[in-house]
């Protein structure tokens, strides 16, 4: 076994030439290694037939899930240097480490900054960190006791998810270090509460037990495939419908909007609690997976190939609400919205003409992170810093933590480190989250988002997304036209028309 892995680490992981080693430890690597990594004789087993067949495919899964176990049980713990001129952004956030330099890029603010380094890192440890973990009860139907190597994505969309929910309950300039002091206790038992609703349970509404269960009844994935991007955002909202049927969560609504375009009239209609009456897709059920998404919010997604555009969804508290009629904009808003937006920035490689587009949303106090990474290789980005985005890793397995229980240490769940990527080297898929408390925040969301979503644009044909007022409306109407940005429309080329829903991302 030592020898095959030595063999394995010298032939397809040469840590030297490595451009993560600086940053990562060694045991994080890329992921594009064969599935049959440890190769069993065929007279290691005793036995013939069906029986040696079994026995070995038994043995091979034994000794990949102890490598993988292995393989990501190193954490390098030092914090990756920071441009001491430069400004750093965490999630709406400015810090700046010394005084500016004059002359920067225009479009940030140096004296918006908040603190310096040491407040940014007390901030960036206060997100919510999940991580590989082993040893929980096995995923039901499976053997699995550990996520290593395949549940990156899902653990980036539980940290994108728990953020929100800390932005939802506590508010942004939530401080769990002042709560394990004793400071603020109500805050710190709620950022417990929070955390275990993603214990590795069953009980657990947005444990990874109930998330893979949730893509099985989706997509048809088993435990131990890989999500992608627009599968992981369909699973949080059944997750989160679920969740609030059983009264686990309350006044939060989850909404993934598609084809690069942000309704404004969708999102008044989740806050106001009324439900959405979805857009009909084409073609087999099975295929959900790897197609792109329309607007949904609060349905079971196996549902949206018999609905009709204009029918009516009862919603939870026996309203609904056609996609034809305009909210009553004196109603009141009864719950907070997450909104995903899944994006594709690029063909093969991520275009960097959009890395401007990258840094602005993270600059606004409305996102709650970005999905992205690299190819299989997922991570949690929530800020920036220069050329970099500075990211949580989830390619680190912990021993399984249940922090229901009182007196269990969240240490776990918090990261000292943050690491950085490089803009230019990470896929070209990614989702955005954000969240929109009430109207008023919606009325500045939609001035900031506007901006940030054409911001560095030399043509208005490369907005990150578009917002338009309604679904029947392609032009914005007078009284939104200074919040709503509408991109002219451009027409694509043979080989961009072919790449266009070839996976499950929104093309942009």
């Amino acid at each position: 076994l030592l020898t095959t892995m030595h063999q394995q680490m010298d032939g397809k992981n040469d840590l030297s030439n490595s451009p993560l080693c600086s940053e990562d430890s060694w045991a994080m690597a890329t992921d594009d290694w064969s599935s049959d990594i440890f190769v069993v004789p065929s007279d290691v087993v005793a036995g013939s037939g069906n029986e040696t067949s079994t026995a070995t495919k038994e043995m091979r899964e034994k000794l990949k899930s102890f490598y993988k176990k292995m393989r990501y049980s190193f954490f390098l713990k030092q914090s990756t240097s920071f441009d001491s001129h430069s400004p750093i952004w965490l999630l709406g956030k400015q810090y700046a480490k010394n005084e500016p330099r004059p002359n920067l890029r225009r479009g940030f603010d140096e004296n918006s900054a908040v603190g310096k380094l040491s407040d940014f890192l007390e901030d960036f440890r206060t997100r919510i960190w999940f991580t590989y973990r082993h040893g929980f009860p096995c995923i039901p139907g499976t053997k699995f006791d550990n996520d290593c190597g395949w549940g990156c994505t899902i653990r980036s969309g539980q940290m994108l998810l728990a953020e929100t929910m800390l932005r939802h309950y506590l508010g942004r300039d939530s401080d769990w270090l002042l709560g394990q002091s004793g400071l603020r206790e109500d805050e710190a038992l709620m950022h417990r509460k929070v955390i275990g609703l993603f214990c590795d349970n069953l009980t657990s509404p947005f444990s990874l037990h109930n998330l893979v269960q949730v893509g099985q009844q989706l997509f048809g994935k088993q435990a131990g495939s890989w999500y992608g991007p627009v599968s992981v955002l369909q699973i949080l909202q059944v997750a989160m419908n679920n969740a609030i049927e059983r009264s686990l969560v309350e006044g939060l609504a989850v909404h993934v909007i598609g084809d690069g375009e942000l309704i404004i009239d969708d999102v008044e209609r989740l806050g106001c609690g009324l439900t959405l009456a979805p857009v009909p897709r084409r073609g087999p059920e099975n295929d959900l997976a790897d197609r792109q998404p329309k607007s949904s919010s609060y349905l079971d997604l196996r549902r949206l190939t018999s609905v009709s555009n204009g029918d009516l969804l009862p919603s939870h508290d026996g309203e609904s609400i056609g996609s034809t009629e305009f909210v009553d904009e004196t109603r009141s808003w009864s719950r907070g919205v997450l909104v995903l937006l899944p994006l594709r920035l690029g063909v093969e490689k991520f275009n960097q003409l959009y890395s401007d587009h990258l840094k602005r949303v993270l600059s606004t106090k409305f996102c709650v992170g970005v999905i992205g990474g690299r190819h299989h290789k997922c991570y949690y980005f929530c800020g920036w810093h220069t050329d970099y985005l500075i990211r949580l890793d989830p390619h680190y397995s912990q021993p399984a933590v249940d922090a229901t229980q009182p007196g269990v240490s969240l240490h776990s769940f918090h990261c000292k480190y943050p690491k950085k990527t490089l803009i230019a080297d990470i896929d070209p898929w990614c989702s955005i989250g954000f969240y929109i408390r009430n109207r008023l925040e919606l009325q500045s969301f939609l001035a900031d988002i506007s901006e940030a979503a054409a911001y560095g644009c030399s043509s208005p044909k490369h907005p990150l997304f578009t917002i338009l007022s309604s679904r029947n409306e392609k032009h914005r109407t007078p009284i939104r036209m200074s919040t709503s940005y509408l991109a002219s429309n451009s027409t694509k080329s043979t080989a961009l028309q072919h790449l266009a829903g070839s996976r499950e991302y929104i093309f942009v």
